[in-house]
């Protein structure tokens, strides 16, 4: 006789979506890197995603080990932001986020030493069926990874993916799928590219995710922009690079480890001029809530007040390239910062 692992199951009202177009905006691979990120945060040091090509009845699967994600944490998430300036750099969040691309979302954490059985937390997608029909009538697919020491498994079924096609089986639709799977380990490696440096072990459908950091050339100049924050000053580090071939030219800005922008200026500089050198910034935890994020178009919005110390950080990166194209090179003020601004 089968094992059924003890469990509860908690059904939630789904958040709205940001927008009815939200899926076309915000990729499926950046959506699930959102997922990916919260079960890291849960402890995670091996992440598995597992893609199960069905049909219509397709589903992504996201497993970690680690000490187990908060479901009652995730059962107040508050609605999508608006995807062109979600606060913060942490994105829609996960239950948001992955509902944009599925229409059922499940999320289950082992039980602890003092819980009496498993946490099952699910959501469905609004104008989705009934959360029975999604599931098959079972947790199987959820819990059967618990069963296997899991201590939090992600499940998204009935993919947005699969209903861009007419005929929802066959190949086209495997071979759409196929390509998924390599948008998805492309972006989780360049996104994700510091903690997998750092020893993450993280698969798609078995196969290793490498690192794939954005091409740099060498550093050429460290300097720190001083925010005042609360009263307090934090030094957001900013380190110019030397473009290479191939190299995407722009900002590198970092949150934690989480690469949340991989090029382009946001119109501080001509891009032209610029070529594919780069500034890579890292931002504080202290202060990412004075940040935002367009999420479809991969930028971060940074606040007014940090502005010009960027712009002059951009332009000295076009003298690398093009040094006829500026008359001068930018100089930090006396105390070695670019800029002590506000926030």
């Amino acid at each position: 006789m089968r094992q059924v692992t003890p469990h509860r199951l908690i059904e939630h009202i789904a958040p709205p979506l940001a927008a009815p177009d939200a899926r076309r905006c915000y990729a499926l691979e950046a959506a699930l890197t959102e997922t990916v990120d919260a079960v890291r945060g849960a402890g995670a040091g091996e992440i598995h995603i597992a893609l199960e090509f069905a049909g219509s009845t397709s589903w992504i699967r996201v497993t970690g080990d680690g000490e187990g994600i908060d479901g009652a944490g995730l059962a107040a998430v508050a609605p999508a932001p608006p995807l062109d300036h979600a606060p913060g750099l942490r994105g829609a969040g996960l239950v948001a986020a992955g509902l944009l691309h599925c229409d059922g979302l499940s999320v289950a954490r082992r039980a602890g030493p003092e819980e009496p059985a498993t946490s099952v937390h699910r959501w469905k997608a609004p104008m989705s069926g009934p959360l029975s029909s999604l599931v098959g009538g079972d947790l199987d697919l959820v819990l059967e990874p618990i069963q296997r020491d899991a201590a939090t498994v992600v499940l998204w079924q009935g993919l947005s993916e699969v209903r861009r096609y007419q005929r929802r089986e066959g190949r086209a639709l495997e071979h759409g799928l196929e390509r998924l799977r390599g948008r998805i380990t492309t972006h989780l490696g360049t996104v994700l590219h510091r903690p997998l440096e750092d020893g993450l072990r993280l698969t798609v459908s078995g196969e290793p995710v490498p690192a794939l950091p954005p091409p740099r050339g060498e550093a050429v100049a460290r300097y720190p922009v001083l925010l005042v924050h609360g009263g307090s000053p934090v030094e957001l580090a900013a380190t110019v690079h030397r473009g290479v071939p191939g190299g995407t030219g722009g900002f590198h800005v970092y949150a934690g480890d989480l690469l949340v922008q991989a090029g382009g200026w946001n119109r501080l500089v001509s891009g032209a001029g610029a070529g594919s050198a780069s500034v890579c910034i890292q931002v504080p935890p202290a202060v990412e809530s004075a940040f935002a994020r367009n999420l479809t178009a991969g930028r971060v919005h940074h606040p007014e007040a940090a502005l010009p110390a960027l712009r002059a950080l951009a332009l000295l990166a076009a003298t690398l390239e093009a040094p006829d194209t500026v008359r001068s090179t930018p100089q930090p003020p006396g105390n070695g910062a670019v800029a002590a601004v506000m926030l």
